[in-house]
Formats: C-alpha cells, sequence, structure tokens
C-alpha cells in the first residue's frame, strides 16, 4: 500500500555549470555519460546528448552557454539533483558547480533504488493505477539505454523497433546476460520481419557465441515498389566475445557498393533480416531498428573512444579500491582508470 500526500508549488529549478576546456569529453549523470563530444560543442548539441541519457528522459534539461561556461537548468519536479561529473581528455579537470540549488515541485514522485529511480509520476493531474505503479518499479531492473536507441516515441527516427521485451518472463540469470536494454533479448538470427518502412540504417544489439556468422541476409523493396522483393545479402563479421556489442548498418550503402542496386535506388524498404549462419543457437539479439538517421551520438568501431579498454597499455583484470574490474571505470574524482590504483 502506498500513502501519499501532494503539496505542489512552483519549485525552484536547479543550475549547474560546467567549465571544460576545448577537448573530448563526456558529461555523465547518475553515472550515466553522453556520447563522446569533441572540441567546443553548441549549447544545443550538449543539451541533445544531456537529454538522451535515460537518466534524464523523459524529462528534458535547457542549455546555454557563454564564452567559457555550460549552464544546464533542470526541470524543477527534479528538485535538488546530484551534481553532473565530466570525463576529459584535458590535463585541466572540468569545473561544475552548483549555481541554483533546486528545490522540488511537489507536483511528481520517483522512486529510487541503489541510485537507479523510476521516471517520475503524476499523481496530481494523472489517475495513477496500482499496475501503473508495479511498471514503475518492475523497470528499475531493466538496463536503461539512451532514448534515441530503443524509443521510438521520442525518437523520430525510428520506423520499425523490436526489442523483445513483449511476453518477457525475467529470471535469475544474469541480466547482463539476458539483455542489451530492457530485460530480455532474442536466442535467435532474425533481425526484422515484416517491416514496411522506408529506412536507409538496420541497427541492432548482438552477442555471439561463436565464429559462424558470415552475412546479414535480407528482403528488401525498392523505389516504392512492394511487388517485388530482391534478396541479397552483405557480408559481416561479428565481435564473436560473448558480450554485447551495438552496431549500425547503411544498407542502401552497402548494397550500392557491392552493386546489388544502382543509383537510381533513392529508398529501400527492408521487409526481412537476419544473420548467417545460426549455428548451435549462439546467437542473441536485442534493440533492433531501423531508422533514416543514425542514433544521436552514434559511434563506429573506429572512433577512438575515451574508454581505453582495448589499448595494450591496459591489463585486465586490475584492482582498484580492492575491488577487481574487467574494464575501464572511473575514479573517485569521476576520472577514467584502467590499471592498479
Amino acid at each position: 500500500q502506498l500513502t501519499y500526500t501532494t503539496s505542489s508549488s512552483n519549485g525552484t529549478s536547479e543550475v549547474q555549470s560546467l567549465q571544460v576546456d576545448s577537448s573530448t569529453f563526456q558529461i555523465g549523470f547518475r553515472g550515466v555519460y553522453t556520447s563522446i563530444q569533441t572540441g567546443r560543442p553548441t549549447a544545443s548539441a550538449i543539451q541533445t546528448a544531456l537529454n538522451d541519457l535515460p537518466t534524464i528522459s523523459p524529462l528534458v534539461v535547457s542549455v546555454t552557454s557563454t564564452s567559457t561556461l555550460y549552464l544546464i537548468t533542470f526541470p524543477a519536479e527534479m528538485g535538488d539533483v546530484p551534481l553532473l561529473t565530466c570525463i576529459s581528455t584535458s590535463s585541466n579537470t572540468p569545473i561544475i558547480i552548483e549555481v541554483v540549488q533546486g528545490v522540488d515541485s511537489g507536483s511528481k514522485i520517483a522512486f529510487e533504488l541503489d541510485g537507479q529511480l523510476t521516471n517520475y509520476i503524476d499523481f496530481v493531474n494523472s489517475n495513477v493505477t496500482q499496475d501503473d505503479i508495479y511498471s514503475e518499479i518492475k523497470n528499475l531492473f531493466n538496463i536503461q539505454c539512451p532514448p534515441s536507441i530503443n524509443n521510438a516515441k521520442l525518437t523520430t527516427s525510428i520506423v520499425y523497433l523490436e526489442d523483445f521485451e513483449t511476453n518477457c518472463i525475467y529470471d535469475e540469470t544474469s541480466i547482463t546476460t539476458n539483455a542489451f536494454c530492457g530485460q530480455c533479448s532474442l536466442n535467435g538470427n532474425t533481425l526484422v520481419n515484416g517491416n514496411n518502412q522506408t529506412g536507409n540504417y538496420l541497427c541492432f544489439a548482438y552477442r555471439i557465441l561463436n565464429s559462424y556468422v558470415i552475412s546479414i541476409d535480407m528482403g528488401i523493396q525498392i523505389n516504392g515498389d512492394t511487388t517485388t522483393t530482391l534478396w541479397p545479402s552483405i557480408s559481416f563479421t561479428p565481435k564473436a566475445d560473448k558480450i554485447w556489442h551495438y552496431t549500425c548498418i547503411d544498407i542502401r550503402a552497402r548494397l550500392l557498393s557491392q552493386s546489388s542496386i544502382d543509383s537510381t535506388v533513392s529508398s529501400i524498404v527492408i521487409t526481412y533480416a537476419w544473420l548467417n549462419n545460426n549455428i548451435k543457437k549462439a546467437i542473441y539479439i536485442d534493440t533492433v531498428s531501423i531508422r533514416t538517421a543514425l542514433p544521436q551520438g552514434y559511434e563506429d568501431i573506429s572512433t577512438n573512444p575515451i574508454d581505453q579498454s582495448i589499448n595494450s597499455s591496459c591489463v585486465f583484470p586490475f584492482y582498484y579500491n580492492n575491488n577487481s574490474y574487467t574494464a575501464c571505470t572511473l575514479d573517485n574524482n569521476s576520472r577514467t582508470i584502467c590499471c592498479d590504483g
């Protein structure tokens, strides 16, 4: 049973300032970090990156800038929030200051478990049911992903989405094994089944246990012709290391480069797609989307990330504060660390 009272007011929006040198950096909120930012991005770019954090969305922050600072304003319903963090390649540590302390408006309520929050629930203007509360609490045990990856309501470039959460049954298997986003994934090779919307980009998460996958096979329709389906294939060499990876492929560009279609093809509909070969049930797939644009901040594998897990100077596992890590983590000053310390 949940007993509550509401006493809504205008509240006060928290404002924080961020000073960071022109560098390669990422901004974090509640332990989740934006895509990589380079140089001196515009306030609009920083705002877009922050609002793609699952620890902020579906609420939104606003960002303005001066010659030296970014000013981040949080919505009043979030109240007094933790300070942002920032990882930077600059030798100067980023400076983050609370300019205005937030005071929550009392118009919405969120529940917290081990640092993770539910969505903010509007008890004042909405008829909140027990099922609504149950759903929000259950989502605390999900792997949260940026809305640009798996939220078609907030991301208009997504025209087809399969997240494998329908009829998902959560068990005691490690959730990081079960899913890339949410709680469940598909143990199979089907990427797309029955799409009828135009989109050049195919994005998906995969976890592969052996080295038999060599291609993505597909059925496509071109230039609005729904009566003819072509069945091309493109080569695909996944990382078969038994951990999750996320990739996006410009299918039209790949088909054009191998002469499966010609330059007169202006649009394609990927009706079906699957990984080939599927042997010994060694393929797990999650968070499949067909899109008209890449996800916000998508980083191709050729991008040099701040996370130096692939750096030969990093040796795993390493120990920090008496804990063992198999990938880079953040130290007490929110800076990346990849070695014993």
